[in-house]
């Protein structure tokens, strides 16, 4: 799985892609970010994540088909 991250003033995007030809469960994805997200939200799931944040860290876990945008709210 490689990851992108696109920082703005309302915060942060991580743009996930799964390069196997099978889909993952279940991955656990560590983004170091300036700030406690208010709420992770999965564009491709329409889903809110669970988002832990510590030592400037946050920290979600979700399923991976393809290619997925998590967006970290601040």
């Amino acid at each position: 799985v490689e990851g992108l991250l696109i920082d703005n003033d309302k915060g942060t995007l991580v743009t996930l892609i799964n390069w196997n030809d099978t889909p993952v469960k279940g991955v656990n994805i560590h983004v170091r970010v300036p700030f406690k997200p208010s709420a992770a939200r999965s564009v491709q799931g329409q889903k809110t994540l669970d988002v832990k944040y510590a030592d400037g860290v946050a920290t979600f876990t979700t399923d991976l088909t393809q290619a997925d945008y998590i967006a970290l709210a601040r």
